[in-house]
């Protein structure tokens, strides 16, 4: 299946197209929606934010007009960097409630065999890359149905070493984000694969260095930046690796200005690969508990990276993360402004401020006697008549509510 988006100017802009991406990100606009029919006063709005916009003939009730620009493979807030005549279309296939049983199954195995390479690792042996490959599979095709499932699982399951989550963490998330862009299955493969190595290395690091609650000196620092190398030379050695997968590992902590590491890659010297393990590598790691770091919420993990923007990543691929993640992630804990506490389980890819939330606790701080999801999408009022909306993200623990006890 292929998707069409259109660029088109906004003086050449009629009600009743659909727009789906603009000239810049939707963060800076007053548009509460990603995608939309357009109205007369949409485009008045859009004369003065934007330069061109970019429509989707199939949502359109009226077809863009004959002379409009190429079809792009995305938006332009990408950079133009992945434009091509087409790109893959990756329609949700099945509800979250349909693929969290598939999405179980698969993480379940996934983890096992990550569990059996990193024993592999300490141990110096072989790696068993086509078993990695062969439970990556699955993760892939669940990610492509409905990535809400598996991305929710990521985010409440729990394990006893903080290497295990971000793995498995950052594979998916690598994938979600190829799947917005429109990447061939081939590449969300490589993605997923690359990212669930690209900090195999660390396992030949000392424990004690990788465990210390403190601030590390520039030894130190040098001595963990090896775990690049590390993880290049453990997987190097097998004939199952692509060189994509290879230069993934290679620059996933170059950064777009220079600042990074080992090779100190700018701009586009960084290949698509490595740009985006780099966002999720950082993004995983700011959400998480760390020996030497306490976790962010993710809202303030997106206003970190949208700060960053053509800075340590390209703005461009920031911005699709944002589209894949939303503001409130899934397995976000959250507070309504009526004051019930609950955790984002599934997103809606118009409305983004607007999650559905399994509701725990009620606006007295009671627990529910039983669980229910609340769409916010459907709801924007409440009881009082009052506007509804997410006060605030909240960590794991507030109230007393582990969202992995709660929901899993």
């Amino acid at each position: 299946m292929v998707l069409e988006k259109i660029k088109t100017h906004v003086s050449d802009l009629k009600p009743g197209m659909y727009v789906s991406y603009l000239d810049r990100p939707w963060l800076d606009t007053p548009f509460p929606f990603q995608g939309f029919i357009l109205t007369a006063k949409d485009i008045k709005q859009l004369n003065e934010l934007c330069q061109y916009v970019y429509i989707d003939k199939e949502k359109s009730r009226v077809a863009p007009p004959p002379a409009a620009g190429v079809a792009m493979a995305s938006s332009p807030a990408s950079g133009e960097l992945f434009e091509r005549s087409r790109t893959v279309s990756y329609p949700r296939t099945t509800t979250r409630h349909e693929e969290l049983k598939a999405a179980k199954t698969a993480y379940s195995k996934l983890t096992d065999v990550y569990d059996q390479l990193i024993m592999d690792v300490a141990r110096n042996h072989k790696l068993n890359i086509p078993q990695l490959k062969g439970a990556i599979g699955p993760m892939v095709d669940s990610v492509v149905r409905n990535p809400d499932a598996f991305v929710l699982l990521t985010r409440l399951k729990r394990f006893d070493a903080y290497a295990y989550q971000h793995a498995m963490s950052c594979a998916v998330l690598a994938v979600a984000t190829g799947r917005q862009i429109g990447l061939p299955k081939e590449m969300l493969h490589n993605l997923a694969l690359g990212a669930a190595l690209f900090d195999i290395g660390r396992a030949r690091l000392p424990y004690e260095l990788l465990a210390r609650p403190r601030r590390l000196s520039e030894d130190e620092l040098e001595h963990i930046q090896q775990h690049v190398q590390f993880s290049l030379d453990t997987v190097a050695v097998s004939e199952h690796i692509t060189p994509d997968v290879l230069r993934m590992i290679e620059t996933h902590h170059e950064r777009h200005d220079g600042s990074g590491y080992p090779l100190g890659l700018s701009g586009d010297q960084i290949p698509l690969y490595g740009k985006i393990a780099g966002i999720v590598d950082c993004y995983d790691a700011i959400t998480s508990n760390r020996p030497y770091a306490t976790q962010v919420t993710p809202d303030e993990a997106i206003r970190m990276l949208y700060e960053w923007r053509d800075v340590e990543f390209q703005g461009a691929l920031i911005e699709q993360f944002i589209q894949v993640i939303g503001v409130y992630p899934v397995g976000t804990l959250v507070e309504l402004s009526d004051g019930r506490v609950g955790i984002v389980v599934a997103q809606h890819m118009e409305a983004r401020l607007r999650p559905v939330v399994m509701v725990v606790l009620e606006s007295n701080k009671q627990f529910a006697v039983d669980y229910y999801e609340f769409d916010m999408k459907k709801h924007q009022h409440g009881e009082d008549g009052m506007p509804l909306g997410i006060s605030k993200c909240l960590t794991s623990g507030s109230y007393g509510i582990d969202p992995a006890e709660h929901f899993l």
